[in-house]
C-alpha cells in the first residue's frame, strides 16, 4: 500500500470520527439524559486518569529513593576500593 494511501485512509477514519461526534453532540443538546450520561462518563474517565497519576508518581517517588540509596551504596563501594588500593600500595612499599 502507497503512502498516499495510507494517509488517505487515515484521513478517511478521523473524518468519520468527527463526523460521528458531531451527530453525538447533537444528540446531547436535545436529550439531557444522554448529555448527563456522557458527562458522568467523561467524570469517570478523569477519575480513572488521576488515578493512574497518582499511582503512577508514586511509582516514581518510590524508584527515586531507590536510585539515591544505588548512587549511595556505588560511592561508598568506590570508596572501600580506593582504600583497598591505597593500603595495597602501602603495603607494596614496606
Amino acid at each position: 500500500m502507497s503512502t498516499y494511501a495510507k494517509y488517505l485512509e487515515k484521513f478517511i477514519k478521523r473524518h468519520e470520527a468527527d463526523l460521528n461526534r458531531e451527530k453525538e453532540n447533537k444528540n446531547y443538546i436535545t436529550d439531557p439524559h444522554s448529555y448527563i450520561s456522557f458527562l458522568e462518563l467523561q467524570l469517570e474517565k478523569s477519575s480513572k486518569a488521576v488515578l493512574l497519576t497518582d499511582a503512577l508518581a508514586e511509582k516514581i517517588d518510590i524508584m527515586q529513593a531507590q536510585i539515591v540509596g544505588m548512587n549511595e551504596k556505588i560511592t561508598n563501594t568506590n570508596k572501600l576500593f580506593q582504600l583497598f588500593e591505597s593500603s595495597k600500595d602501602a603495603q607494596v612499599l614496606f
